[in-house]
């Protein structure tokens, strides 16, 4: 076994997998007891990948809440692998939990979901999707609290765990369908795992047991998981209206962000977290491939989201909406540098009609863009 890592003396192992070798160790210099994360031969031979890891993981370490584990420091050893010193969680993981007890009451489940979703929102302010919420991934320490373990380790090992033998098996039942077809990560992401590993903590199964990862890539035909009432009782609605929205494969219909889950779960009943779900609005979307938060797309006004067909097409709406001011620019400098006059008003107006229905996204910018030049000209 290792001696030491630089200023981290090794003590003992506290983990094993396909992806990295976890020790308890202790910071010489500031004297308290740490985890280790070292990666495998296999993955610290990729010199793309550790560059990547070693960003994200630096990226990690900016975060600072009590629900999360708190990155300290991040380097390579003398053999070139990189290496994640982390805050060391005196307890166990929630998978641990779950081999031992089979499955968590109700009350604690509730706190298990009001911590995680206190540090993911944090962690989705900053920029950062987890990618990978699992029991694994989610610590107990002694007095109960949760911490979200591996940010930056998970962000990094995204697209690896995919197409490494074994990884993909353990996580499958916990990956949301988008995720499992290679789309853009938002934080709905890690909503939907999360709301998989909660229903897993109530019932000790998991939601689509039994799933293939060739099914959960066809999230259209992916069934609803069975309802909890028919494996569990004493489940309160409202959290189960909360964990089984998470559930959802259109990401859309999800809590719109991790503190709007938490609402949800301390509603009163079935009915008021299904409205907080239905109502809330939605947060800056984080895609976790940029590396930053998404575009905020501002307030429609009432006339505009009547001209435009309503509030399905306010993505469209934020590009139709620069466009126009670029034309307007553009007409008004040409006008300028022309010394033409204004030209009087038509006395017939050609009629304001609605801008046609798009198949996607992208065709509803096209049908703005040409809607724009019929009415400017």
């Amino acid at each position: 076994m290792r001696t030491d890592i630089g200023r981290y003396r090794i003590d003992r192992v506290l983990g094993q997998g396909g992806m990295a070798l976890v020790y308890l160790g202790h910071d010489a210099k500031l004297g308290r007891p740490v985890a280790i994360k070292l990666l495998a031969d296999n993955l610290a031979g990729d010199e793309s990948f550790r560059a990547r890891f070693m960003r994200e993981a630096r990226m990690a370490a900016g975060l600072s809440h009590v629900n999360i584990v708190h990155v300290y420091d991040v380097g390579q050893d003398t053999d070139e692998r990189p290496y994640i010193v982390m805050e060391y969680v005196d307890g166990e993981s929630l998978a641990e939990t779950l081999t031992r007890e089979g499955r968590l009451s109700p009350a604690r489940v509730r706190e298990v979901a009001l911590d995680c979703c206190h540090g993911l929102e944090h962690a989705h302010a900053a920029g950062l999707v987890h990618r990978d919420i699992k029991p694994h991934n989610l610590l107990a320490d002694r007095e109960g609290k949760v911490k979200i373990a591996d940010f930056g380790v998970a962000r990094s090992l995204g697209e690896t765990q995919l197409t490494m033998a074994g990884s993909v098996l353990g996580s499958v039942g916990y990956l949301s369908p988008e995720q499992a077809a290679g789309r853009p990560v938002t934080p709905a992401a890690d909503i939907y795992s999360l709301g998989a590993t909660l229903y897993e903590l109530l019932t000790g199964r998991t939601p689509h047991q039994g799933v293939l990862l060739t099914e959960l890539l066809r999230q259209r035909g992916l069934r609803p998981p069975p309802p909890m009432a028919g494996i569990v009782s004493g489940v309160p609605a409202a959290l189960e209206t909360a964990v089984m929205s998470c559930l959802e494969a259109d990401p859309e219909r999800r809590p719109r962000s991790a503190s709007a889950l938490a609402l949800a779960i301390d509603a009163g009943d079935s009915t008021a977290a299904t409205r907080i779900i239905a109502t809330t609005p939605p947060t800056d979307r984080t895609l976790v491939m940029g590396g930053g938060k998404a575009p905020h797309l501002p307030e429609i006004p009432p006339m505009l989201r009547s001209l435009f067909g309503g509030e399905r097409r306010a993505r469209a709406m934020g590009l139709a909406i620069g466009l126009l001011i670029v034309l307007v620019l553009v007409i008004a400098l040409l006008a300028g540098r022309d010394g033409a006059k204004p030209k009087p008003a038509a006395t017939r107006r050609t009629p304001v009609t609605a801008v046609p229905d798009g198949a996607t996204p992208a065709d509803d910018a096209h049908n703005l863009a040409a809607w724009i030049r019929q009415h400017t000209r």
